[in-house]
């Protein structure tokens, strides 16, 4: 039996998003982000991946069980696109829910490969996944690291062709310039790349408006121009507790600037402050 799906009028009634970059199933940052976001009146959340789908080796509580407690508090939803640092098992074993997203929590969520969803009258596409690159003797198939994480040519079938305004990916796309300080084994790193090459042809397929990725631990924006003239911009957000891992987008606008969340929390509460010290003066 499937279980409910986000309310529609939630979605539908969104006018900003907050997203997050990686974080590693670093509770006190998601939370962190969560409480911030509800001072804010963000209701719809969305992760780029590696947010810390368990359990892993010496996980002393479920972190997504308290996850979705927050939520359910702060009356916020969250949908994970997994990432690579993920428990793909538990991922594949959980129920769906009525849209076909994945069941974490009464209002926690994981997106199938290739799933679309429309967040405040804009179509969302979810391609998650990458190569874990740091696979060595230490990391342990199906304990540590999963096979099913990397991004597969039926992924990109799945998500489609109809056109998107919005991608979320783990990965970088390959058109994005995006550097690492690791030394990868020559094999490893033709994988991953086939990976980024995959989302490129999904980027090239939808033509997305904007792609929010993480996974490189780095904050990069980029924009890509195609023959007819339209632009697909990449941002590609940082890991926990760096600026910009969390984010709010401007649904109404999405070629505007991405704010760091807790900056604009802090603006907001320092403007409503000075608001009602002018009253108390009055």
């Amino acid at each position: 039996m499937s279980k409910p799906a986000a309310p529609d009028e939630v979605l539908a009634a969104a006018a900003r998003v907050v997203v997050m970059g990686d974080v590693h199933g670093e509770a006190m940052a998601v939370i962190t982000a969560l409480q911030a976001a509800a001072r804010t009146g963000v209701t719809v959340i969305l992760s780029v991946g590696d947010f810390g789908i368990g359990p892993w080796p010496g996980e002393r509580k479920s972190f997504t069980k308290a996850i979705d407690r927050w939520l359910t508090r702060l009356g916020l939803w969250l949908f994970v696109t997994p990432g690579n640092h993920e428990n793909y098992d538990r991922i594949d074993a959980a129920p769906r829910d009525e849209s076909g997203a994945i069941y974490l929590g009464s209002q926690l969520r994981a997106l199938p490969r290739g799933h679309r969803l429309t967040v405040g009258g804009r179509t969302v596409g979810s391609l998650g996944g990458a190569v874990s690159v740091d696979v060595g003797p230490r990391r342990q198939p199906g304990r540590t690291w999963w096979p099913q994480e990397r991004i597969l040519d039926s992924d990109i079938e799945a998500l489609g062709s109809e056109p998107l305004d919005i991608l979320i990916t783990h990965e970088v796309p390959a058109a994005v310039p995006v550097e690492s300080q690791l030394q990868v084994p020559p094999k490893i790193a033709a994988s991953a790349h086939r990976g980024r090459e995959l989302l490129d042809r999904a980027v090239a397929t939808t033509r997305p408006q904007l792609v929010l990725s993480g996974h490189w631990h780095q904050r990069v924006t980029h924009t890509r121009t195609w023959d007819d003239g339209t632009t697909t911009r990449y941002e590609v957000l940082p890991e926990e507790n760096r600026r910009f891992n969390s984010v709010v987008l401007d649904l109404t606008d999405l070629e505007g600037e991405l704010v760091d969340l807790r900056e604009w929390s802090r603006s907001l509460h320092r403007a409503d402050r000075d608001s009602a010290d002018v009253s108390e003066a009055r």
